[in-house]
């Protein structure tokens, strides 16, 4: 064996330092003075191959794996999670070939606008929620009030009476938020009643519609989200250290499995057709006046026509559409007891839906739609802890301008 020692600033490899042996096996590095700031010593040791034996072919791999086990056993979790999650969405997860897209005039049968809404986005959300709403309006349930501040309140009418074409979720809203009280503000004073009516159609809805016109095949993710704790929990506890790479991959790891939740969701033989037939009806609902050559013998365009397949045309994204196509026939249109300009009796608020000389139709669907879904969704969360509560149980705010079939309140 050979020894050398160097002392000085970095890169030094001679001088500054000198080595001696006072005993056979003793050696002492010494250098020849103070060591100035940002200067170090560097011992070397040499010795002659195999003077100390080198590592078999097993023991090598050994060491690699022992020192890498966090990043292997990431990188071998991306690519099992992958490879399940492809085969189960192979074999449960693909929709089914959809059908020949015919115009149609009106929905599926018996099917809710908040139902088409959730079986095209295969679940719940608040756009499908103030459909359900407007859809309650236009069957004689109960009113609309927005006043000026963008905040609405719900009145209904007839006090217990409901008509007697609603769906499930339809009657479980009106259940929900008129309990005790005919009205409702939408806002967060009254967030218990307002999330008590989501949570009553998001399961009715899912009574209706899951299983029988999709599936969300949670047993397989169930899986995959075992199979991905499996080898991300021992990555985490064996890994000596948390590489770059490391972490790569136990965040795709994680990220696969939101990504899978939706891709497994699937629509069965039955909610293909039904989908089918919401596309043809969506397609009817869109169709600029320009485009519409193709239909043959659509229904004649009437107040009662634009009111009766509005909420439909909300809960699938194409209020604005629908409402454009009605704006020259519902701007001529006249209240018959009043002779006012018409609008939605069930409606009372925004004056701007009235200008220039009729009832803006594509302004007030988009915007209503917007408007309501938004305030639901802020209204059901609980209120922040540091605000009070000045409103009792939910009853009624403001006054609602015109009565339940003039033309006048707005």
């Amino acid at each position: 064996m050979a020894l050398r020692v160097s002392a000085g600033s970095s890169g030094a490899s001679e001088g500054g330092a000198e080595i001696t042996q006072p005993q056979p096996n003793r050696v002492v590095f010494e250098t020849d003075g103070p060591l100035a700031a940002r200067h170090g010593m560097t011992v070397a040791l040499t010795w002659p191959a195999g003077f100390v034996a080198r590592p078999t072919e097993m023991e090598s791999v050994s060491h690699y794996l022992g020192d890498n086990i966090g990043v292997l056993l990431a990188l071998a979790g991306v690519l099992v999670v992958l490879c399940y999650y492809l085969w189960a969405w192979h074999r449960v997860g693909r929709d089914p070939k959809g059908g020949v897209i015919i115009a149609q005039y009106g929905p599926p049968k018996s099917l809710s606008p908040a139902a088409a809404r959730y079986l095209v986005k295969q679940g719940w959300d608040d756009a499908g929620f103030s459909a359900a709403i407007v859809s309650l309006a236009v069957k004689g349930a109960l009113d609309i009030n927005e006043d000026q501040k963008k905040v609405f309140t719900l009145s209904r009418r007839h006090g217990a009476w409901r008509p007697n074409n609603l769906s499930a979720g339809e009657v479980a809203i009106l259940d929900a938020l008129f309990a005790q009280f005919d009205h409702i503000l939408v806002d967060k004073k009254n967030h218990k009643r307002l999330a008590t009516a989501r949570t009553a159609h998001r399961r009715a809805l899912a009574r209706e519609h899951l299983g029988t016109h999709f599936k969300r095949n949670l047993g397989h993710f169930v899986l995959g989200v075992g199979l991905s704790l499996g080898f991300a929990i021992p990555s985490l506890m064996l890994a000596k250290s948390a590489p770059l790479l490391m972490i790569i991959a136990l965040v795709v790891l994680f990220l696969l499995n939101p990504l899978f939740f939706w891709l497994l969701h699937a629509p069965t033989l039955k909610g293909r057709k039904l989908l089918d037939e919401i596309e043809g009806f969506k397609r009817y609902l869109s169709v600029a006046e320009k485009d519409r050559l193709n239909f043959h013998n659509p229904p004649e365009k009437t107040p009662k026509l634009f009111e009766a397949y509005l909420p439909y045309a909300m809960a699938l994204g194409v209020g604005q559409e629908w409402g454009d196509q009605f704006d020259d026939v519902l701007k001529a249109a006249k209240d018959p007891e009043t002779g006012h300009p018409w609008h939605p009796a069930w409606y009372h608020g925004q004056v701007l839906y009235l200008q220039h000389g009729g009832f803006q139709a594509g302004n007030f669907s988009s915007a209503l739609g917007r408007g309501m879904a938004s305030s639901f969704a802020a209204a059901a969360s609980p209120p922040s802890s540091s605000s009070g509560s000045a409103f009792g149980g939910g009853g009624f705010s403001g006054g609602m301008g015109g009565g339940g079939g003039g033309g006048g309140g707005w």
